[in-house]
This record gives structure tokens, C-alpha cells and sequence, in this order.
């Protein structure tokens, strides 16, 4: 019940509250404190028997009722993983199914964040069988005509039968056995694309196309379908996976039509028209690269649409106008801009606001009309072929960003120029931009540019400014951001960038970025044309990918970071990572060449000769478009993968905390392995 100051004085009789009255409500106002304690009291004595349940207790209870069932807190390193009020509320249920595959792959999920599938290795052993039961399917020899189990040889859904491996699994060596269980995690996510247009494959042919905006090869991804179930065991459909054309083929309703993994939708009179699944058919494209420049190319079905889920391919039996494609492509992480929620870096309360495309026409007219201040909202994917010159006011902020959800992908036609009046900020948030570089030049429209800061957010710069087919780059050493203006400064967050020129006089700094020069010995940062490879600007780094080598005046500070970048003969640099003032700054946490010339530096590896020739860094990619771009390649060394401040891996995938996800899905094992058995745990992508 609920206490108040009137019910409780209406309780006393009525001599007492008539002297009360007589003495200014003295009484009144004592009852007045009483209750507010009567509250409080019962508030609290709701609060204890709320605290008995772990749905309704307090935050600080949930250790204590975790304590009580043995539930050991974990370290809760992915802001994506689920809280612990739910692991602790989900224990008993799980200890009931204690031991069970289906409840080990559930805590994989729930721990690490990442899709899992367990395999019990026991029920692929080559066995003899019992007369009495026998199991026709479970053969000891590959059947040769059956092509889909040999696809999956070797991954989680192996199905073909081995012989016994006695080496131990926690080791990763050995799998097939009878006490062995496998738990598969697949670190890439799919990635959505959503109504982009796609690409011609050759210039002016109407029949031929490919996925991607920027005109290269993908490898198309499955989005995972939720499982319904604990008890259910991880099928081919419930993971992200890249899509075999087989897959495609034998499963076309799967992961084609609306809410699937792939739609294609042309243009037709009647407005965009979706391709009908039985006009689908999966098929090898790769006949493209015979003759890239020929629109001679082997014809395909009379009515079927061909579709190469392996090459991000289509092929059409007439000619389109427009083909709009959804699709999925694999990365490890919310990174480079992409139809992920960006709202937290978003100007909440803009001078002005403008949504492009528009009345005006053109982005640059756009911001013209807003007076070069405010926000311009980009409300679809594109591509955009247009190159707009981006001006912000004196004392003005402008924001030129892809709407949440959005990717904003433009084909330029030269440098995207950037440039202000004094105190002018330019913010460009969730954008990708081709076949030009951004340029901050030291003149802008006839005067100085003095635009001071410039941040770059969830974008891409495409490394080698744009990309040939196959996803090599077409200008390798071009850089994709040049900084002339001095006294600019230059903030880089979550971003995907080529090489960096900046002046001397500007500030450079980078969080949780990849700048990529497209090989070790390119050039990822240094002072811009014509004094290259003179020292650029100062520059910070917090948990970022370097690939090239730097040339800086100052490093401000290196924070768990990776920097893979190495000398050629001949190339007139003294070292791969060189700061002209040695007396200011710090390297810590991070990896970089050992050779490198830079202020002091604090538990940074390699420590020596030794560690460097055996720990060097290997990737699962190292060429922008692939889905495993810039993801170190298992096994990793200690020194790369715990190097961190915070013994997460170095780099720009450090947010992730990935050693801390297994410790963490180790620590959960331990409670619910059956005595018995052991288990591996294996990256699958």
C-alpha cells in the first residue's frame, strides 16, 4: 500500500488535530516526513522479494543469483552479446539439456555473438555396422556422383563418413572420434545490399551484369535464417555462408524472392518488375573473363535468367535498362559505412536539413541550397555518377551523410574537392566513393581554403582510387584522401581508406580504421605531391590497419594497432614506419616492422629478430572486396591476436574482442561439457 500525509492524519482524533491546527500544523508536517519513510520501506521491502527473480531483480542482484546456481560471469566483451540477466535466467533451462550438441551451439551463439554449428564426431566415424541396425546412407566410401557432400568436405556439414583420428581436438589437429565435438564459428557477417543498381559487365551491353556497385566480382552470401528452436542442430541455411552454385541450384527457393538472400527486379513498362524464381537458373559465369571486351559471349538459356552466386554474375536472354539487385556479402565487422545503425553518429539537431536526390537535381546544388550549412541526407544506395564539390560557410558545420540504413555509393568522374571559410567543419558519414580521390587542395574557389576540420565516418575510399573486374586496383599507388590545407584537421572513425597525403601543418588521426596503400611496400602516409615522400602530418592511430609505409612528422600515439609495411630495394626509404620527431609521442600495443624509426615504444611486437621472422602477420585477405579483407588468418600468433592493451587482437577488427569471446565460450564449455567428451572450437569463415 502507498502512505500519504492526509490518510495518516486523518487517522488521529479529532482533539489532536484541532491543537495541531492551533499550532500551525507542527503535527501535520511530522507525518508529512513519516510517511515518505513508510515509503521508502515499503519500496524496499518490494524490492528484496523482486530480487528473488532474476526477471524482475536489480542489476546488482544478477551476480549474486548467478553465484547461487554456479553461473560465472563472463567478460561481456561484445556490446552485441547478450546481457547477463539473460545468461543466468537461461541456465537452468540449458542444464537440463547439459552435454547435448544443440545446447552447446546455442551457448556459442549466446556467448560469442557469431552464428555457430556443432558437429558430434562420433556420428561420422567409418564404422562397422550392427546387423541388426543398419544404416544404408552411412557409407565408408564417397560416392563420386554425389557432388554436394564433397562441396562441403571439411566444413560443418561434412557428411561423409572418416576414419578415426586419435590426435586431440582442443589442440585443432584432430577431429573424427569418439568423445570429439566440433563448434564452428563463422566470424563473417552478411552484409546487405538493398535496391542498388546493378553494373553492366561490359560497357553499353544490356544483357550482362554484376551485383556489386563498383563493378567487380562477389562472392554472394546466405543471411542466416533464425533457428526456431534450442534443440535444433544448425543446418547450411541457418549460417552465413558464401553461396555455391550447386547450393544455389539444388535450393533456388531457399535463397531467391522477397525476404531471401537474393532478388533481382527490372525495370520493365510497367514500372520495376521482380524476376520470377522459375525464370531463375544457377550457372558458371566465369566465361566473362575469356574476352572482357567482346560483347561475344556464349548464349545462355532462351528464357532463363543465369545467375553465378560464386562471381556476383547475371546474365539475361534480352536487354534490360535497369536491373535493381538485393544481395549479401561477407565481412567481419560494422565497418566502412553499409545498411547497418549509425544514428549514434549522426548530428541530432542539424541548422538545416535537405534529403538528396531532390528538386535541385544535383548533390553540390543541394548544398547550395541549404547555404553550404546543415545536413544533406542521402535516401538511396545508388551508384551516383556525379562529382560535387563539397563547401561549407565560415563558422558553419555541414554533414553530408548516406540516410540509416543506407550506403551511399558514388562513381566519380575526378577528385571530390572539400573546402570552407574559417572554422568550417565537414563531416561525410556512411559514403563510398570510386574513381577519384577526396582532395582538401590549399586554395578553394579562388581564396585560401581555410576549412578546419574535416571527419570522414563509416565511409570508403576505395583503395586504388577504383577497381578492375577481378578487384584488383586499377591506380595502385594513388592515394585516396590528400590533405593540402594546412592547420586542417583530420579525423578518421570506422572508416575504410587507400593511402593518406596530408601537409605538415595539418593533424591526422585515425580510430578503428583500415588505410590500405594495396600492398606492404606502398605508401600509406606521407606529405602529398610534389614533396612525397617527405613527412606528412602528425598522426594518431587507435586501433587501426595500416598497409604501407608511413612517413610522418610526428606519431602522437599508436595505440593497438597493426602495421604491416616493408622496404624494396631501391625505394630511398631508411625504414618502413619513419616520425621525424622521435622526442614526442608513444607506440604501444600495437605491430609494426621492427626496423621502424619511431618514439619510444611499450610492449609492442616483435621484440627481436626471432619473433619477427617467426610471428610475421598473415591474412585471410588482402585485397579490398573479399570478404575476409584485412581478417588475420588462423592460427594466430599470441603477439597479433592477445597484443592489445586490453589482450584483444591489434588492429581495426580490435573492437571485436575475439580472444575474449572464446575465452569467454571456454569458460561456458566448462559447465556444460559432459564428463567425457571434449570439444574444438574451429573458424569456419
Amino acid at each position: 500500500m502507498r502512505y500519504d500525509a492526509q490518510s495518516l492524519y486523518a487517522l488521529l482524533p479529532a482533539v489532536h488535530r484541532i491543537r495541531d491546527a492551533a499550532e500551525d500544523g507542527v503535527l501535520q508536517e511530522l507525518l508529512t516526513i513519516v510517511a515518505e519513510q513508510l515509503n521508502a520501506i515499503e519500496e524496499d521491502i518490494d524490492q528484496l522479494y523482486d530480487n528473488l527473480f532474476i526477471e524482475t531483480c536489480a542489476n546488482w542482484a544478477v551476480p549474486y543469483l548467478g553465484d547461487l546456481i554456479g553461473s560465472q560471469l563472463l567478460h561481456g566483451a561484445q556490446g552485441t552479446l547478450r546481457t547477463s540477466r539473460a545468461e543466468v535466467a537461461n541456465t537452468i533451462a540449458y542444464r537440463r539439456r547439459k552435454g547435448t550438441a544443440a545446447v552447446l551451439e546455442q551457448l556459442a551463439r549466446d556467448v560469442t555473438g557469431w552464428d555457430a554449428a556443432a558437429v558430434e564426431y562420433f556420428l561420422r566415424l567409418a564404422t562397422t555396422q550392427y546387423l541388426n541396425h543398419l544404416r544404408p546412407e552411412h557409407r565408408c566410401t564417397i560416392d563420386l556422383r554425389q557432388m554436394e557432400p564433397l562441396e562441403r568436405l571439411g566444413s560443418a556439414f561434412d557428411s561423409v563418413p572418416h576414419t578415426a583420428n586419435v590426435r586431440r581436438i582442443a589442440s585443432g589437429r584432430g577431429r573424427h572420434n569418439i568423445p570429439n565435438v566440433g563448434l564452428f564459428l563463422f566470424r563473417l557477417g552478411a552484409h546487405s545490399w538493398s535496391a542498388v543498381r546493378a553494373q553492366p559487365a561490359v560497357a553499353g551491353d544490356k544483357r550482362r551484369f554484376l551485383f556489386h556497385p563498383l563493378g567487380i566480382n562477389a562472392m554472394l552470401f546466405s543471411f542466416p535464417e533464425p533457428e526456431k528452436e534450442v534443440s535444433h542442430l544448425a543446418d547450411i541455411a541457418n549460417v552465413p555462408l558464401p553461396l555455391s552454385r550447386r547450393e544455389l541450384s539444388r535450393r533456388t527457393g531457399d535463397y531467391y524472392g522477397p525476404d531471401k538472400s537474393i532478388e533481382i527486379v527490372r525495370r520493365t513498362a510497367g514500372g520495376l518488375e521482380p524476376v520470377a524464381i522459375d525464370e531463375i537458373e544457377s550457372c558458371d559465369l566465369s566465361d566473362l573473363d575469356a574476352d572482357p571486351d567482346t560483347s561475344d559471349w556464349p548464349p545462355g538459356h532462351p528464357t532463363r535468367v543465369s545467375l553465378d552466386p560464386q562471381l556476383g554474375r547475371i546474365r539475361f536472354p534480352a536487354d534490360e535498362d535497369e536491373v535493381l539487385v538485393r544481395f549479401n556479402t561477407g565481412f567481419p565487422a560494422q565497418l566502412g559505412g553499409g545498411e547497418y545503425d549509425r544514428l549514434a553518429t549522426f548530428d541530432a539537431e542539424p541548422v538545416g536539413f535537405a534529403v538528396y536526390p531532390g528538386a535541385q537535381g544535383s548533390l553540390e546544388a543541394t548544398i547550395a541550397q541549404l547555404g553550404n550549412a546543415g545536413t544533406v541526407e542521402i535516401a538511396r544506395s545508388g551508384p551516383f555518377r556525379e562529382t560535387p564539390v563539397i563547401s561549407c560557410r565560415e563558422n558553419a558545420q555541414l554533414e553530408v551523410r548516406a540516410a540509416d540504413g543506407m550506403q551511399a555509393v558514388f562513381q566519380l568522374g575526378g577528385d571530390l574537392v572539400v573546402g570552407g571559410g574559417a572554422s568550417a567543419e565537414v563531416t561525410l558519414n556512411g559514403l563510398l566513393f570510386a574513381g577519384g580521390r577526396v582532395l582538401v587542395p590549399s586554395t578553394f574557389q579562388g581564396n585560401p581554403n581555410r576549412l578546419q576540420k574535416l571527419r570522414i565516418i563509416h565511409c570508403t575510399l576505395v583503395p586504388g582510387i577504383s577497381l578492375h573486374r577481378d578487384g584488383q586496383p586499377v591506380s595502385p599507388e594513388m592515394p585516396g584522401l590528400v590533405v593540402e590545407c594546412p592547420d586542417t584537421t583530420v579525423e578518421i572513425e570506422w572508416s575504410i581508406c587507400g593511402g593518406v597525403r596530408a601537409v605538415d601543418t595539418a593533424v591526422v588521426t585515425a580510430d578503428n580504421s583500415i588505410i590500405d596503400a594495396t600492398s606492404p611496400d606502398g605508401i600509406a602516409f606521407c606529405a602529398p605531391p610534389p614533396n612525397e615522400p617527405a613527412p606528412g602530418a602528425p598522426l594518431s592511430l587507435e586501433s587501426c590497419s595500416v598497409m604501407g609505409k608511413i612517413h610522418t612528422a610526428a606519431l602522437l600515439r599508436v595505440s593497438n594497432s597493426l602495421l604491416l609495411a616493408e622496404n624494396t630495394l631501391g625505394d630511398g626509404w631508411d625504414a618502413p614506419v619513419i616520425a621525424s620527431r622521435r622526442q614526442q609521442g608513444c607506440v604501444r600495443f600495437s605491430w609494426l616492422p621492427l626496423n621502424s624509426i619511431v618514439p619510444r615504444r611499450y610492449r609492442c611486437h616483435p621484440v627481436d629478430d626471432a619473433e619477427s621472422a617467426m610471428c610475421s602477420p598473415a591474412f585471410t585477405s588482402l585485397r579490398y572486396g573479399d570478404p575476409g579483407y584485412c581478417q588475420l588468418a588462423t592460427p594466430v600468433p599470441d603477439a597479433l591476436w592477445r597484443g592489445a592493451a586490453d589482450e584483444a587482437e591489434v588492429g581495426a577488427f580490435h573492437h571485436l574482442k575475439q580472444p575474449q569471446r572464446e575465452d569467454d565460450l571456454r569458460t561456458r564449455l566448462d559447465e556444460f561439457l559432459r564428463f567425457g567428451l571434449e570439444v574444438g572450437l574451429f573458424h569456419s569463415t
